[in-house]
């Protein structure tokens, strides 16, 4: 927490991450520089991250605008729902942006009904004999703040297993998924050599 600080009657004080009133004096020059440092550096760090959503947006707008127009110079209109991942050059191909779509695949109520009948496979199958695929397969609906791990409940349609309840488990996870929203990338490359691009990494994914 920020340490702010206040003036009184006889001194200045700092005000420590419980709220209390600490004395300057008593504060060393060490923890007085990380206060101006850690303030400087988040500042900076903030307005960085505002102008890459920035950017990231007007790249977006002109990436669409030019596709937009190259539908228009074939007399075609295109379709306002089109997910289709695009890859742009320049003319002379040194120069490269790419447009991903990636659906964004949820679960719903139904995945709990999918660990229950995985759950009882388990007890049924292995009696605690298997601890292994019993660790593995658990580990696959251990959510991480609230949301499961996608990759890992996908993971388990790669395990050979042959039983009613897992058959069972299995058709409910795919009744489960949804994919209601989706997420656009757009990622830009320099060429370095023969058909060799570089990424310029801006690390837009989470923003």
């Amino acid at each position: 927490m920020e340490i702010e600080t206040k003036k009184t009657k006889t001194q200045k004080t700092w005000i420590n991450h419980r709220g209390e009133n600490v004395p300057a004096d008593y504060v060393s020059p060490y923890d007085k520089k990380k206060e101006q440092v850690a303030a400087r550096l988040i500042k900076n760090a903030e307005k960085l991250s505002k102008k890459l959503i920035e950017f990231k947006q007007k790249s977006m707008s002109e990436a669409d605008a030019l596709i937009d127009q190259m539908y228009r110079d074939h007399f075609m209109e295109r379709n306002p729902d089109s997910k289709g991942n695009i890859t742009v050059f320049n003319f002379d191909k040194s120069l490269k942006f790419e447009i991903k779509v990636q659906d964004i695949i949820e679960f719903d109520d139904r995945i709990q009904l999918a660990q229950q009948s995985i759950n009882e496979f388990l007890k049924e199958k292995t009696e605690g004999a298997d601890q292994d695929l019993s660790t593995l397969v658990n580990s696959a609906f251990t959510t991480t703040k609230g949301r499961l791990d996608k990759n890992r409940v996908l993971g388990l349609f790669q395990l050979k297993i042959k039983h009613p309840l897992w058959d069972k488990a299995m058709e409910l996870i795919k009744e489960s998924i949804t994919t209601n929203n989706t997420r656009r990338y757009i990622s830009f490359y320099r060429r370095i050599g023969d058909n060799q691009y570089k990424l310029i990494n801006l690390n837009f994914s989470s923003l």
